[in-house]
């Protein structure tokens, strides 16, 4: 593909990254508003039973408490959103690969969610930075997220796992056991290649562990 080609898949590529990452969010919210509206009926209810003498205070306790955390809950996905909204605006920067990761995977759990899998993520042994663009690297984070969360369809559990030597920071992905064939066609898209290549990225593939690695030349 041409430069300008190439920019071209970026973009668009981002664009709907943001878009499917916004809309779930979003999602999350409506969740939330629909739980604090029924909860609000359930104290229009109790209005009632307080004319008719028969008021429980325990009740009304708990409905409060049920609001109260949904608007907390509120809060948290609304400053999710304005945290992941705002990584557009970021130039080429250090960022830590493990933060983002976690970040990337807390803004994405109600998709993750969707495939049914378990996600652990074992901790770095010790802080890795690399220079990237704050939003593109999530993208990629999410595409190698959703990627390991398909091939781990037969045993629902995906492990996260970082890897650091004198020359290569690596992420790797371990699904159990896949489908015959799974890898073969492992970031094979047009912008999956331009994205790979934009952040000077490798991926390793280990048939034989059923796993996946992102790998970065170390101190970019």
């Amino acid at each position: 593909m041409k430069k300008n080609d190439n920019t071209q898949a970026l973009t668009e590529d981002g664009f709907r990254f943001f878009g499917k990452m916004s809309a779930s969010t979003t999602h999350e919210i409506k969740n939330t508003l629909a739980i604090i509206n029924e909860n609000i009926g359930l104290m229009d209810d109790l209005c009632m039973m307080a004319q008719d003498g028969m008021l429980s205070c325990e009740e009304i306790k708990g409905i409060s408490k049920n609001i109260k955390n949904q608007v907390q809950r509120s809060n948290y996905i609304l400053q999710k959103l304005n945290k992941f909204s705002h990584s557009v605006d970021l130039s080429i920067q250090m960022i830590d690969l493990e933060k983002t990761i976690r970040f990337t995977l807390d803004l994405a759990s109600r998709l993750i969610d969707m495939y049914e899998v378990a996600i652990e993520v074992t901790p770095a042994p010790s802080s890795m930075g690399i220079k990237a663009n704050q939003f593109f690297l999530e993208n990629m984070i999410w595409k190698a997220v959703e990627t390991a969360c398909k091939g781990a369809r037969q045993e629902k559990r995906v492990a996260i796992s970082f890897k650091q030597d004198k020359e290569t920071l690596t992420v790797g992905f371990d699904m159990g056991n896949i489908e015959d064939g799974f890898m073969d066609n492992l970031f094979t898209a047009d912008e999956d290649r331009v994205l790979i290549e934009y952040l000077n990225i490798v991926v390793e593939k280990n048939i034989e562990k059923h796993s996946f690695g992102l790998v970065w030349p170390d101190k970019i």
